[in-house]
């Protein structure tokens, strides 16, 4: 015991130390020689006691008390040891708190004697006053805690010596029940896991200390899982005895039951939803997939049922069993749905049905409720499978065992299942319409009048149908055997000239990357004849935009070309006007067709000469009796052509083109002029407005009335002829012009005239004067060369900006368009641009026009 001494004279404090220390070997005395002294020490050591005089300099000893009571709010006993006795004093130090009030005085033996005595009941008490508190306290620990602690002594049997209350509120027993029975409490461990029990007790006693789980047995027959906690001590004596805590780790278990059964179920539906990815039997895995769905979440049957008749009918197409539990599967064919019609609601709705207790079902679900009782269902769980959006069925587990709720891992594997099939089914289905339509495009495939090819992206063809092997004669292994451009292939334009691969309608959608319709072509054959074909072709494309191959189809216009040549030249005279002028009798003949020329009823033409000229216009009159000079004069050695205007019966003027020719009678002589002619009126618009058309070109090019200026870059809006004809112009005015097109350059020189400058053929096929649109700084730089040696003499055609754009994107060609504009205007150039604003959002449109000012557009 550690007792604080304080008093102010040092050889009283001494000699009461001695005789302390000598009365009681467990006191340990410490003196002071003042109150503050003594706090001091009080602070640094932990004392079970403390002994004061009462008067000492300064702070006596009731300053001491009350400090230690109030200030230090301690409770230590403390015993005023004084030599004053004096009755207040005595009675205010026992009000402060102090435990003994003992006086000095007698023999030193005696009143040492008083005082250990006294030191030792008070520091005793107070340690028993603290042991209850702590004892009240840990009881009151142990009973608001879940943990049970538990004593024995491991005796044989072992001794159970106490047992925490809170045993009641966990597992339901009275502690009195195990104490001194440890075999008693045996009884109620699980009989599988008391060996393991027994074998950890054997352990405890070899190394001091266990830790375990096992389940045990409450007072209702339920078992828990508990988590026990022994240490073995040995006391001085040698007595052994196990202080032990457990405590419920039922929910844990639960818990890791719970992981471990859904990571188990996990598994199994990842394993489900795999077997659903590429060819399968569906019957044959949906089947497989109950039956093992089923197992891992305990369920008495699991089962799939499908609607049919637009949702009027269902059956249970699906089943599996657990071992004992009688399929059902053939009693549930061909059930009108509206027979459940609480069931029916709920899966429209797409909601889970879970019917914890089939007994409890509402009376809106009686026809349910028979039909499931019948089946000795207790629970169920049933899930919608959807197709595409619509009620297609529906997938569920029974328990015929038992009532009760369904897990959480059974949902969520029914959920997953629900869904696959869902999508399976719906897989089924695309896939027997892809077929049936497969099966429906091949049958027309087949039996199209007109040939059909497909290819490869390099151009191979890969299929031909019966009807391109009757239209090219050659047999499908010939033809699929074929590039596109193969040359095998006798390929002739319109004109019977060679036709170059990139003007046929299959490189061109290759190379353009989109549809080229109507491409008239004749395939020569091995004997020399041709077989005219009117050929469309389109892309095959990718979602990432590249060519999956080409398809294209042809008819057989090779009756139709020799029927077209029939009707055209039918057509050359269906309306010509013949006449004839007889010498002898002065008449003139005019067949029906001249009277219409002239806009005569039939029979009306008076069939004089003087007749026909009261029509001619009177501004023509002179020269087509100039004209006719030479035949009244009787020439037999002349043919006449020549034009000239008319004046309609109904005042309309005309054009009309005249053939003549002499006839010779059986004497040699002209005795007759035999002609024909024909109304030429829109051909002479045609030509009026294409030399106006020029002159205005050529007039608003001269230094009074310039359009195109130098240093200009001109957009001109669904205008590709007049682009090219304001180009044509321009080098026929002595230009030196560079035309970009991506058209073949033979077609810029048959179709569009163009004839003299420089030709770039935007290609990716090709070898000669060709610039992939891919490679906009080759094409940059060639114009931008061509720019700074022509100067102001240049001008430039680029045909082809929407092809630019499509294949380098917007901003690249902005970009390009933006650097080509620049170099024009610094070198006093001249570009010309067509453009279809179709081709090309508003943004795109205005940022061309806004991007420079230097930009003008011409309708």
């Amino acid at each position: 015991m550690k007792i604080l001494l304080v008093d102010d004279e040092k050889e009283f404090l001494e000699q009461t130390r001695i005789f302390l220390e000598r009365e009681e070997d467990r006191f340990d005395i410490k003196t002071a020689c003042s109150v503050d002294e003594g706090l001091e020490m009080f602070e640094e050591g932990d004392f079970d006691g403390v002994v004061s005089d009462y008067q000492m300099p300064g702070k006596d000893g009731l300053d001491l008390l009350k400090i230690l009571r109030e200030d230090k709010e301690s409770d230590i006993p403390f015993i005023i040891f004084t030599g004053k006795g004096r009755e207040d004093v005595a009675i205010e130090a026992l009000n402060l708190g102090a435990d003994r009030y003992l006086q000095k005085g007698g023999s030193p033996k005696s009143q040492y004697g008083v005082l250990a005595r006294a030191i030792k009941q008070e520091v005793e008490s107070a340690q028993v006053r603290e042991l209850k508190t702590v004892k009240n306290q840990l009881n009151r620990l142990v009973s608001e805690t879940p943990t049970v602690i538990f004593t024995y002594e491991p005796s044989n049997p072992p001794k159970i010596t106490f047992l925490s209350k809170n045993i009641k509120e966990g597992l339901g027993f009275e502690p009195e029940e195990f104490k001194n029975d440890f075999e008693h409490w045996k009884d109620f461990v699980h009989p599988d896991d008391l060996p393991a029990v027994e074998e950890k007790m054997q352990e405890l006693l070899e190394t001091g200390h266990i830790s375990h789980e096992y389940r045990f047995k409450d007072s209702k027959g339920n078992y828990h899982w508990l988590h026990d906690k022994q240490n073995l001590l040995t006391a001085e004596s040698g007595k052994k005895k196990v202080f032990g805590a457990w405590i419920d780790i039922s929910r844990r278990k639960k818990a890791e039951n719970r992981l471990k059964n859904r990571a188990k179920v996990e598994r199994k539906v990842s394993e489900i939803s795999s077997r659903y990815a590429g060819d399968y039997d569906f019957d044959e895995i949906t089947d497989k997939t109950l039956a093992d769905v089923g197992e891992v979440v305990g369920a008495s049957r699991s089962y799939l049922f499908q609607f049919r008749e637009n949702g009027e009918k269902m059956d249970n197409t699906h089943e599996w069993c657990a071992e004992g539990v009688s399929p059902q599967i053939d009693n549930l064919q061909d059930l009108p749905s509206d027979m459940f019609p609480w069931w029916m609601e709920k899966l429209r709705n797409g909601e889970t049905i879970h019917i914890e207790d089939v007994s409890e079902l509402p009376e809106e679900a009686e026809a349910e409720k028979e039909t499931l009782e019948s089946q000795n269902i207790k629970s169920v769980l049933v899930l919608p499978v959807f197709e595409s959006n619509e009620l297609a069925g529906f997938i569920g587990f029974d328990d015929c065992e038992e009532i009760g709720d369904w897990s959480d891992e059974a949902l969520f594997a029914l959920r997953v299942i629900s869904t696959t099939i869902g999508n399976s089914l719906e897989k089924r289905r695309v896939e027997d319409a892809l077929r049936e339509r497969e099966s429906r495009l091949q049958n027309l495939f087949d039996t199209m009048s007109e040939g059909v090819i497909l290819t490869d992206p390099d151009g191979q063809i890969v299929e031909a149908n019966p009807a391109a092997e009757r239209i090219l004669g050659l047999e499908r292994s010939e033809i699929e055997g074929r590039n596109y451009v193969d040359p095998e292939w006798d390929i002739i334009r319109p004109d019977g000239s060679p036709m170059p691969a990139e003007e046929m309608a299959g490189p061109r959608a290759m190379r353009e990357k989109r549809s080229i319709e109507n491409v008239e072509m004749g395939v020569r054959q091995p004997d020399g004849s041709v077989t005219w074909i009117m050929v469309s072709a389109s892309p095959l494309l990718r979602e990432d935009g590249n060519l999956e191959g080409i398809v294209g189809t042809f008819v057989d216009i090779t009756e139709r070309k020799k029927a077209e040549g029939r009707l055209s030249l039918a057509q050359q005279f269906a309306y010509v006007g013949i006449w004839e002028y007889d010498f002898k009798d002065e008449f003139l003949y005019w067949n029906p067709e001249c009277e219409r020329v002239f806009g005569l009823e039939e029979g009306e033409f008076e069939g004089t000469f003087e007749a026909f000229l009261q029509y001619v216009h009177p501004e023509d009159r002179d020269f087509v009796l100039e004209e006719n000079e030479p035949v009244f004069q009787r020439n037999r050695n002349v043919t006449l052509t020549f034009e000239y205007r008319i004046i309609r019966k109904d005042g309309e003027t005309r054009w009309v083109r005249e053939l003549a020719n002499p006839v010779t009678g059986e004497d040699g002589t002209v005795d007759r002029v035999v002609g024909m002619m024909m109304d030429i009126t829109e051909r002479k618009k045609a030509e009026e407005g294409e030399d106006f058309l020029h002159s205005l070109l050529r007039h608003a090019m001269t230094e009074n009335g310039q359009v195109l200026k130098p240093g200009r870059v001109y957009l001109i809006e669904y205008g590709k002829p007049m682009a090219y004809l304001l180009y044509k112009e321009t080098l026929d005015g002595g230009g030196q012009g560079l035309c970009v097109s991506s058209e073949h350059p033979g077609i810029v020189k048959s179709e569009m005239g163009i004839t003299s400058g420089e030709t770039i053929w935007l290609s990716e096929e090709g070898k000669d004067e060709k610039i992939s649109p891919r490679d906009l700084e080759n094409l940059r730089d060639t114009i931008m060369e061509f720019v700074e040696k022509n100067g102001e003499e240049g001008i430039i055609l680029l045909d082809g900006l929407e092809y630019l754009t499509t294949t380098n994107g917007f901003e690249r060609a902005l970009e390009f368009f933006h650097d080509i504009r620049g170099k024009v205007a610094s070198k006093k150039a001249t570009a010309i641009i067509p453009v279809s604003p179709s081709a090309f959002e508003e943004r795109q449109i205005a940022l061309l026009e806004r991007y420079s000012e230097m930009v003008e557009t011409v309708e």
